[in-house]
């Protein structure tokens, strides 16, 4: 651990752990053909007369980061302030999801319940299936409720009172002049 401290991280600027893996094999290639110091030979030699095996042939080490959420009232979860979306039979369950190689994973125990490209801050990314499943749940749950619905009033009939009505209401200004014309002249 040392050794890779003192001759490869210090100094070293990293873009994230992609640029870290690949400056680290880079590296690594490199430093097994220079002569190590206590054996007096180079790695790449040990390696194949003692039959071990090299690390280019080696998947790159995956690197996941693991997040508990609950799903929200309208079926997604969030990870990095994006929203993804989860079949709505899980609403209001708490899931694991799983962010790993540009993909998001929602997993509920073992299974995978879902699964997501990897969206930028801000987005929203919805499945059309787990969107008419809520569609779906959404009028049942309508159906099935004793508690009234909303009722829509027909916008093209538009009440009109008869004109009279505000007559009653409002005197006419003509009738207004009258009356203030009546007063003033009581006062004089």
């Amino acid at each position: 651990v040392d050794y890779l401290k003192d001759y490869f991280l210090n100094g070293r600027v990293l873009a994230g752990f992609e640029d870290l893996g690949t400056q680290g094999r880079v590296w690594l290639e490199e430093a097994n053909r220079r002569v190590h110091a206590t054996t007096g030979e180079r790695p790449c030699d040990l390696l194949t007369r003692e039959g071990l095996l090299s690390t280019s042939g080696l998947a790159a080490y995956q690197i996941s980061q693991r997040y508990e959420r609950r799903v929200d009232a309208e079926g997604d979860v969030r990870v990095d302030n994006a929203r993804y979306s989860v079949p709505p039979e899980h609403l209001g369950k708490r899931v694991i999801v799983v962010s790993e190689n540009h993909t998001i994973r929602v997993r509920l125990a073992e299974a995978v319940i879902c699964e997501h490209k990897q969206a930028l801050p801000g987005a929203c990314i919805t499945d059309e299936a787990h969107l008419e499943a809520m569609r779906r749940l959404t009028l049942q749950k309508l159906q099935e409720s004793d508690k009234p619905h909303a009722e829509f009033i027909d916008q093209n009939s538009v009440v009109t009172p008869p004109l009279c009505s505000y007559e009653e209401a409002l005197p006419c200004a003509e009738c207004t002049k009258r009356k203030h014309r009546r007063l003033w002249r009581s006062w004089e």
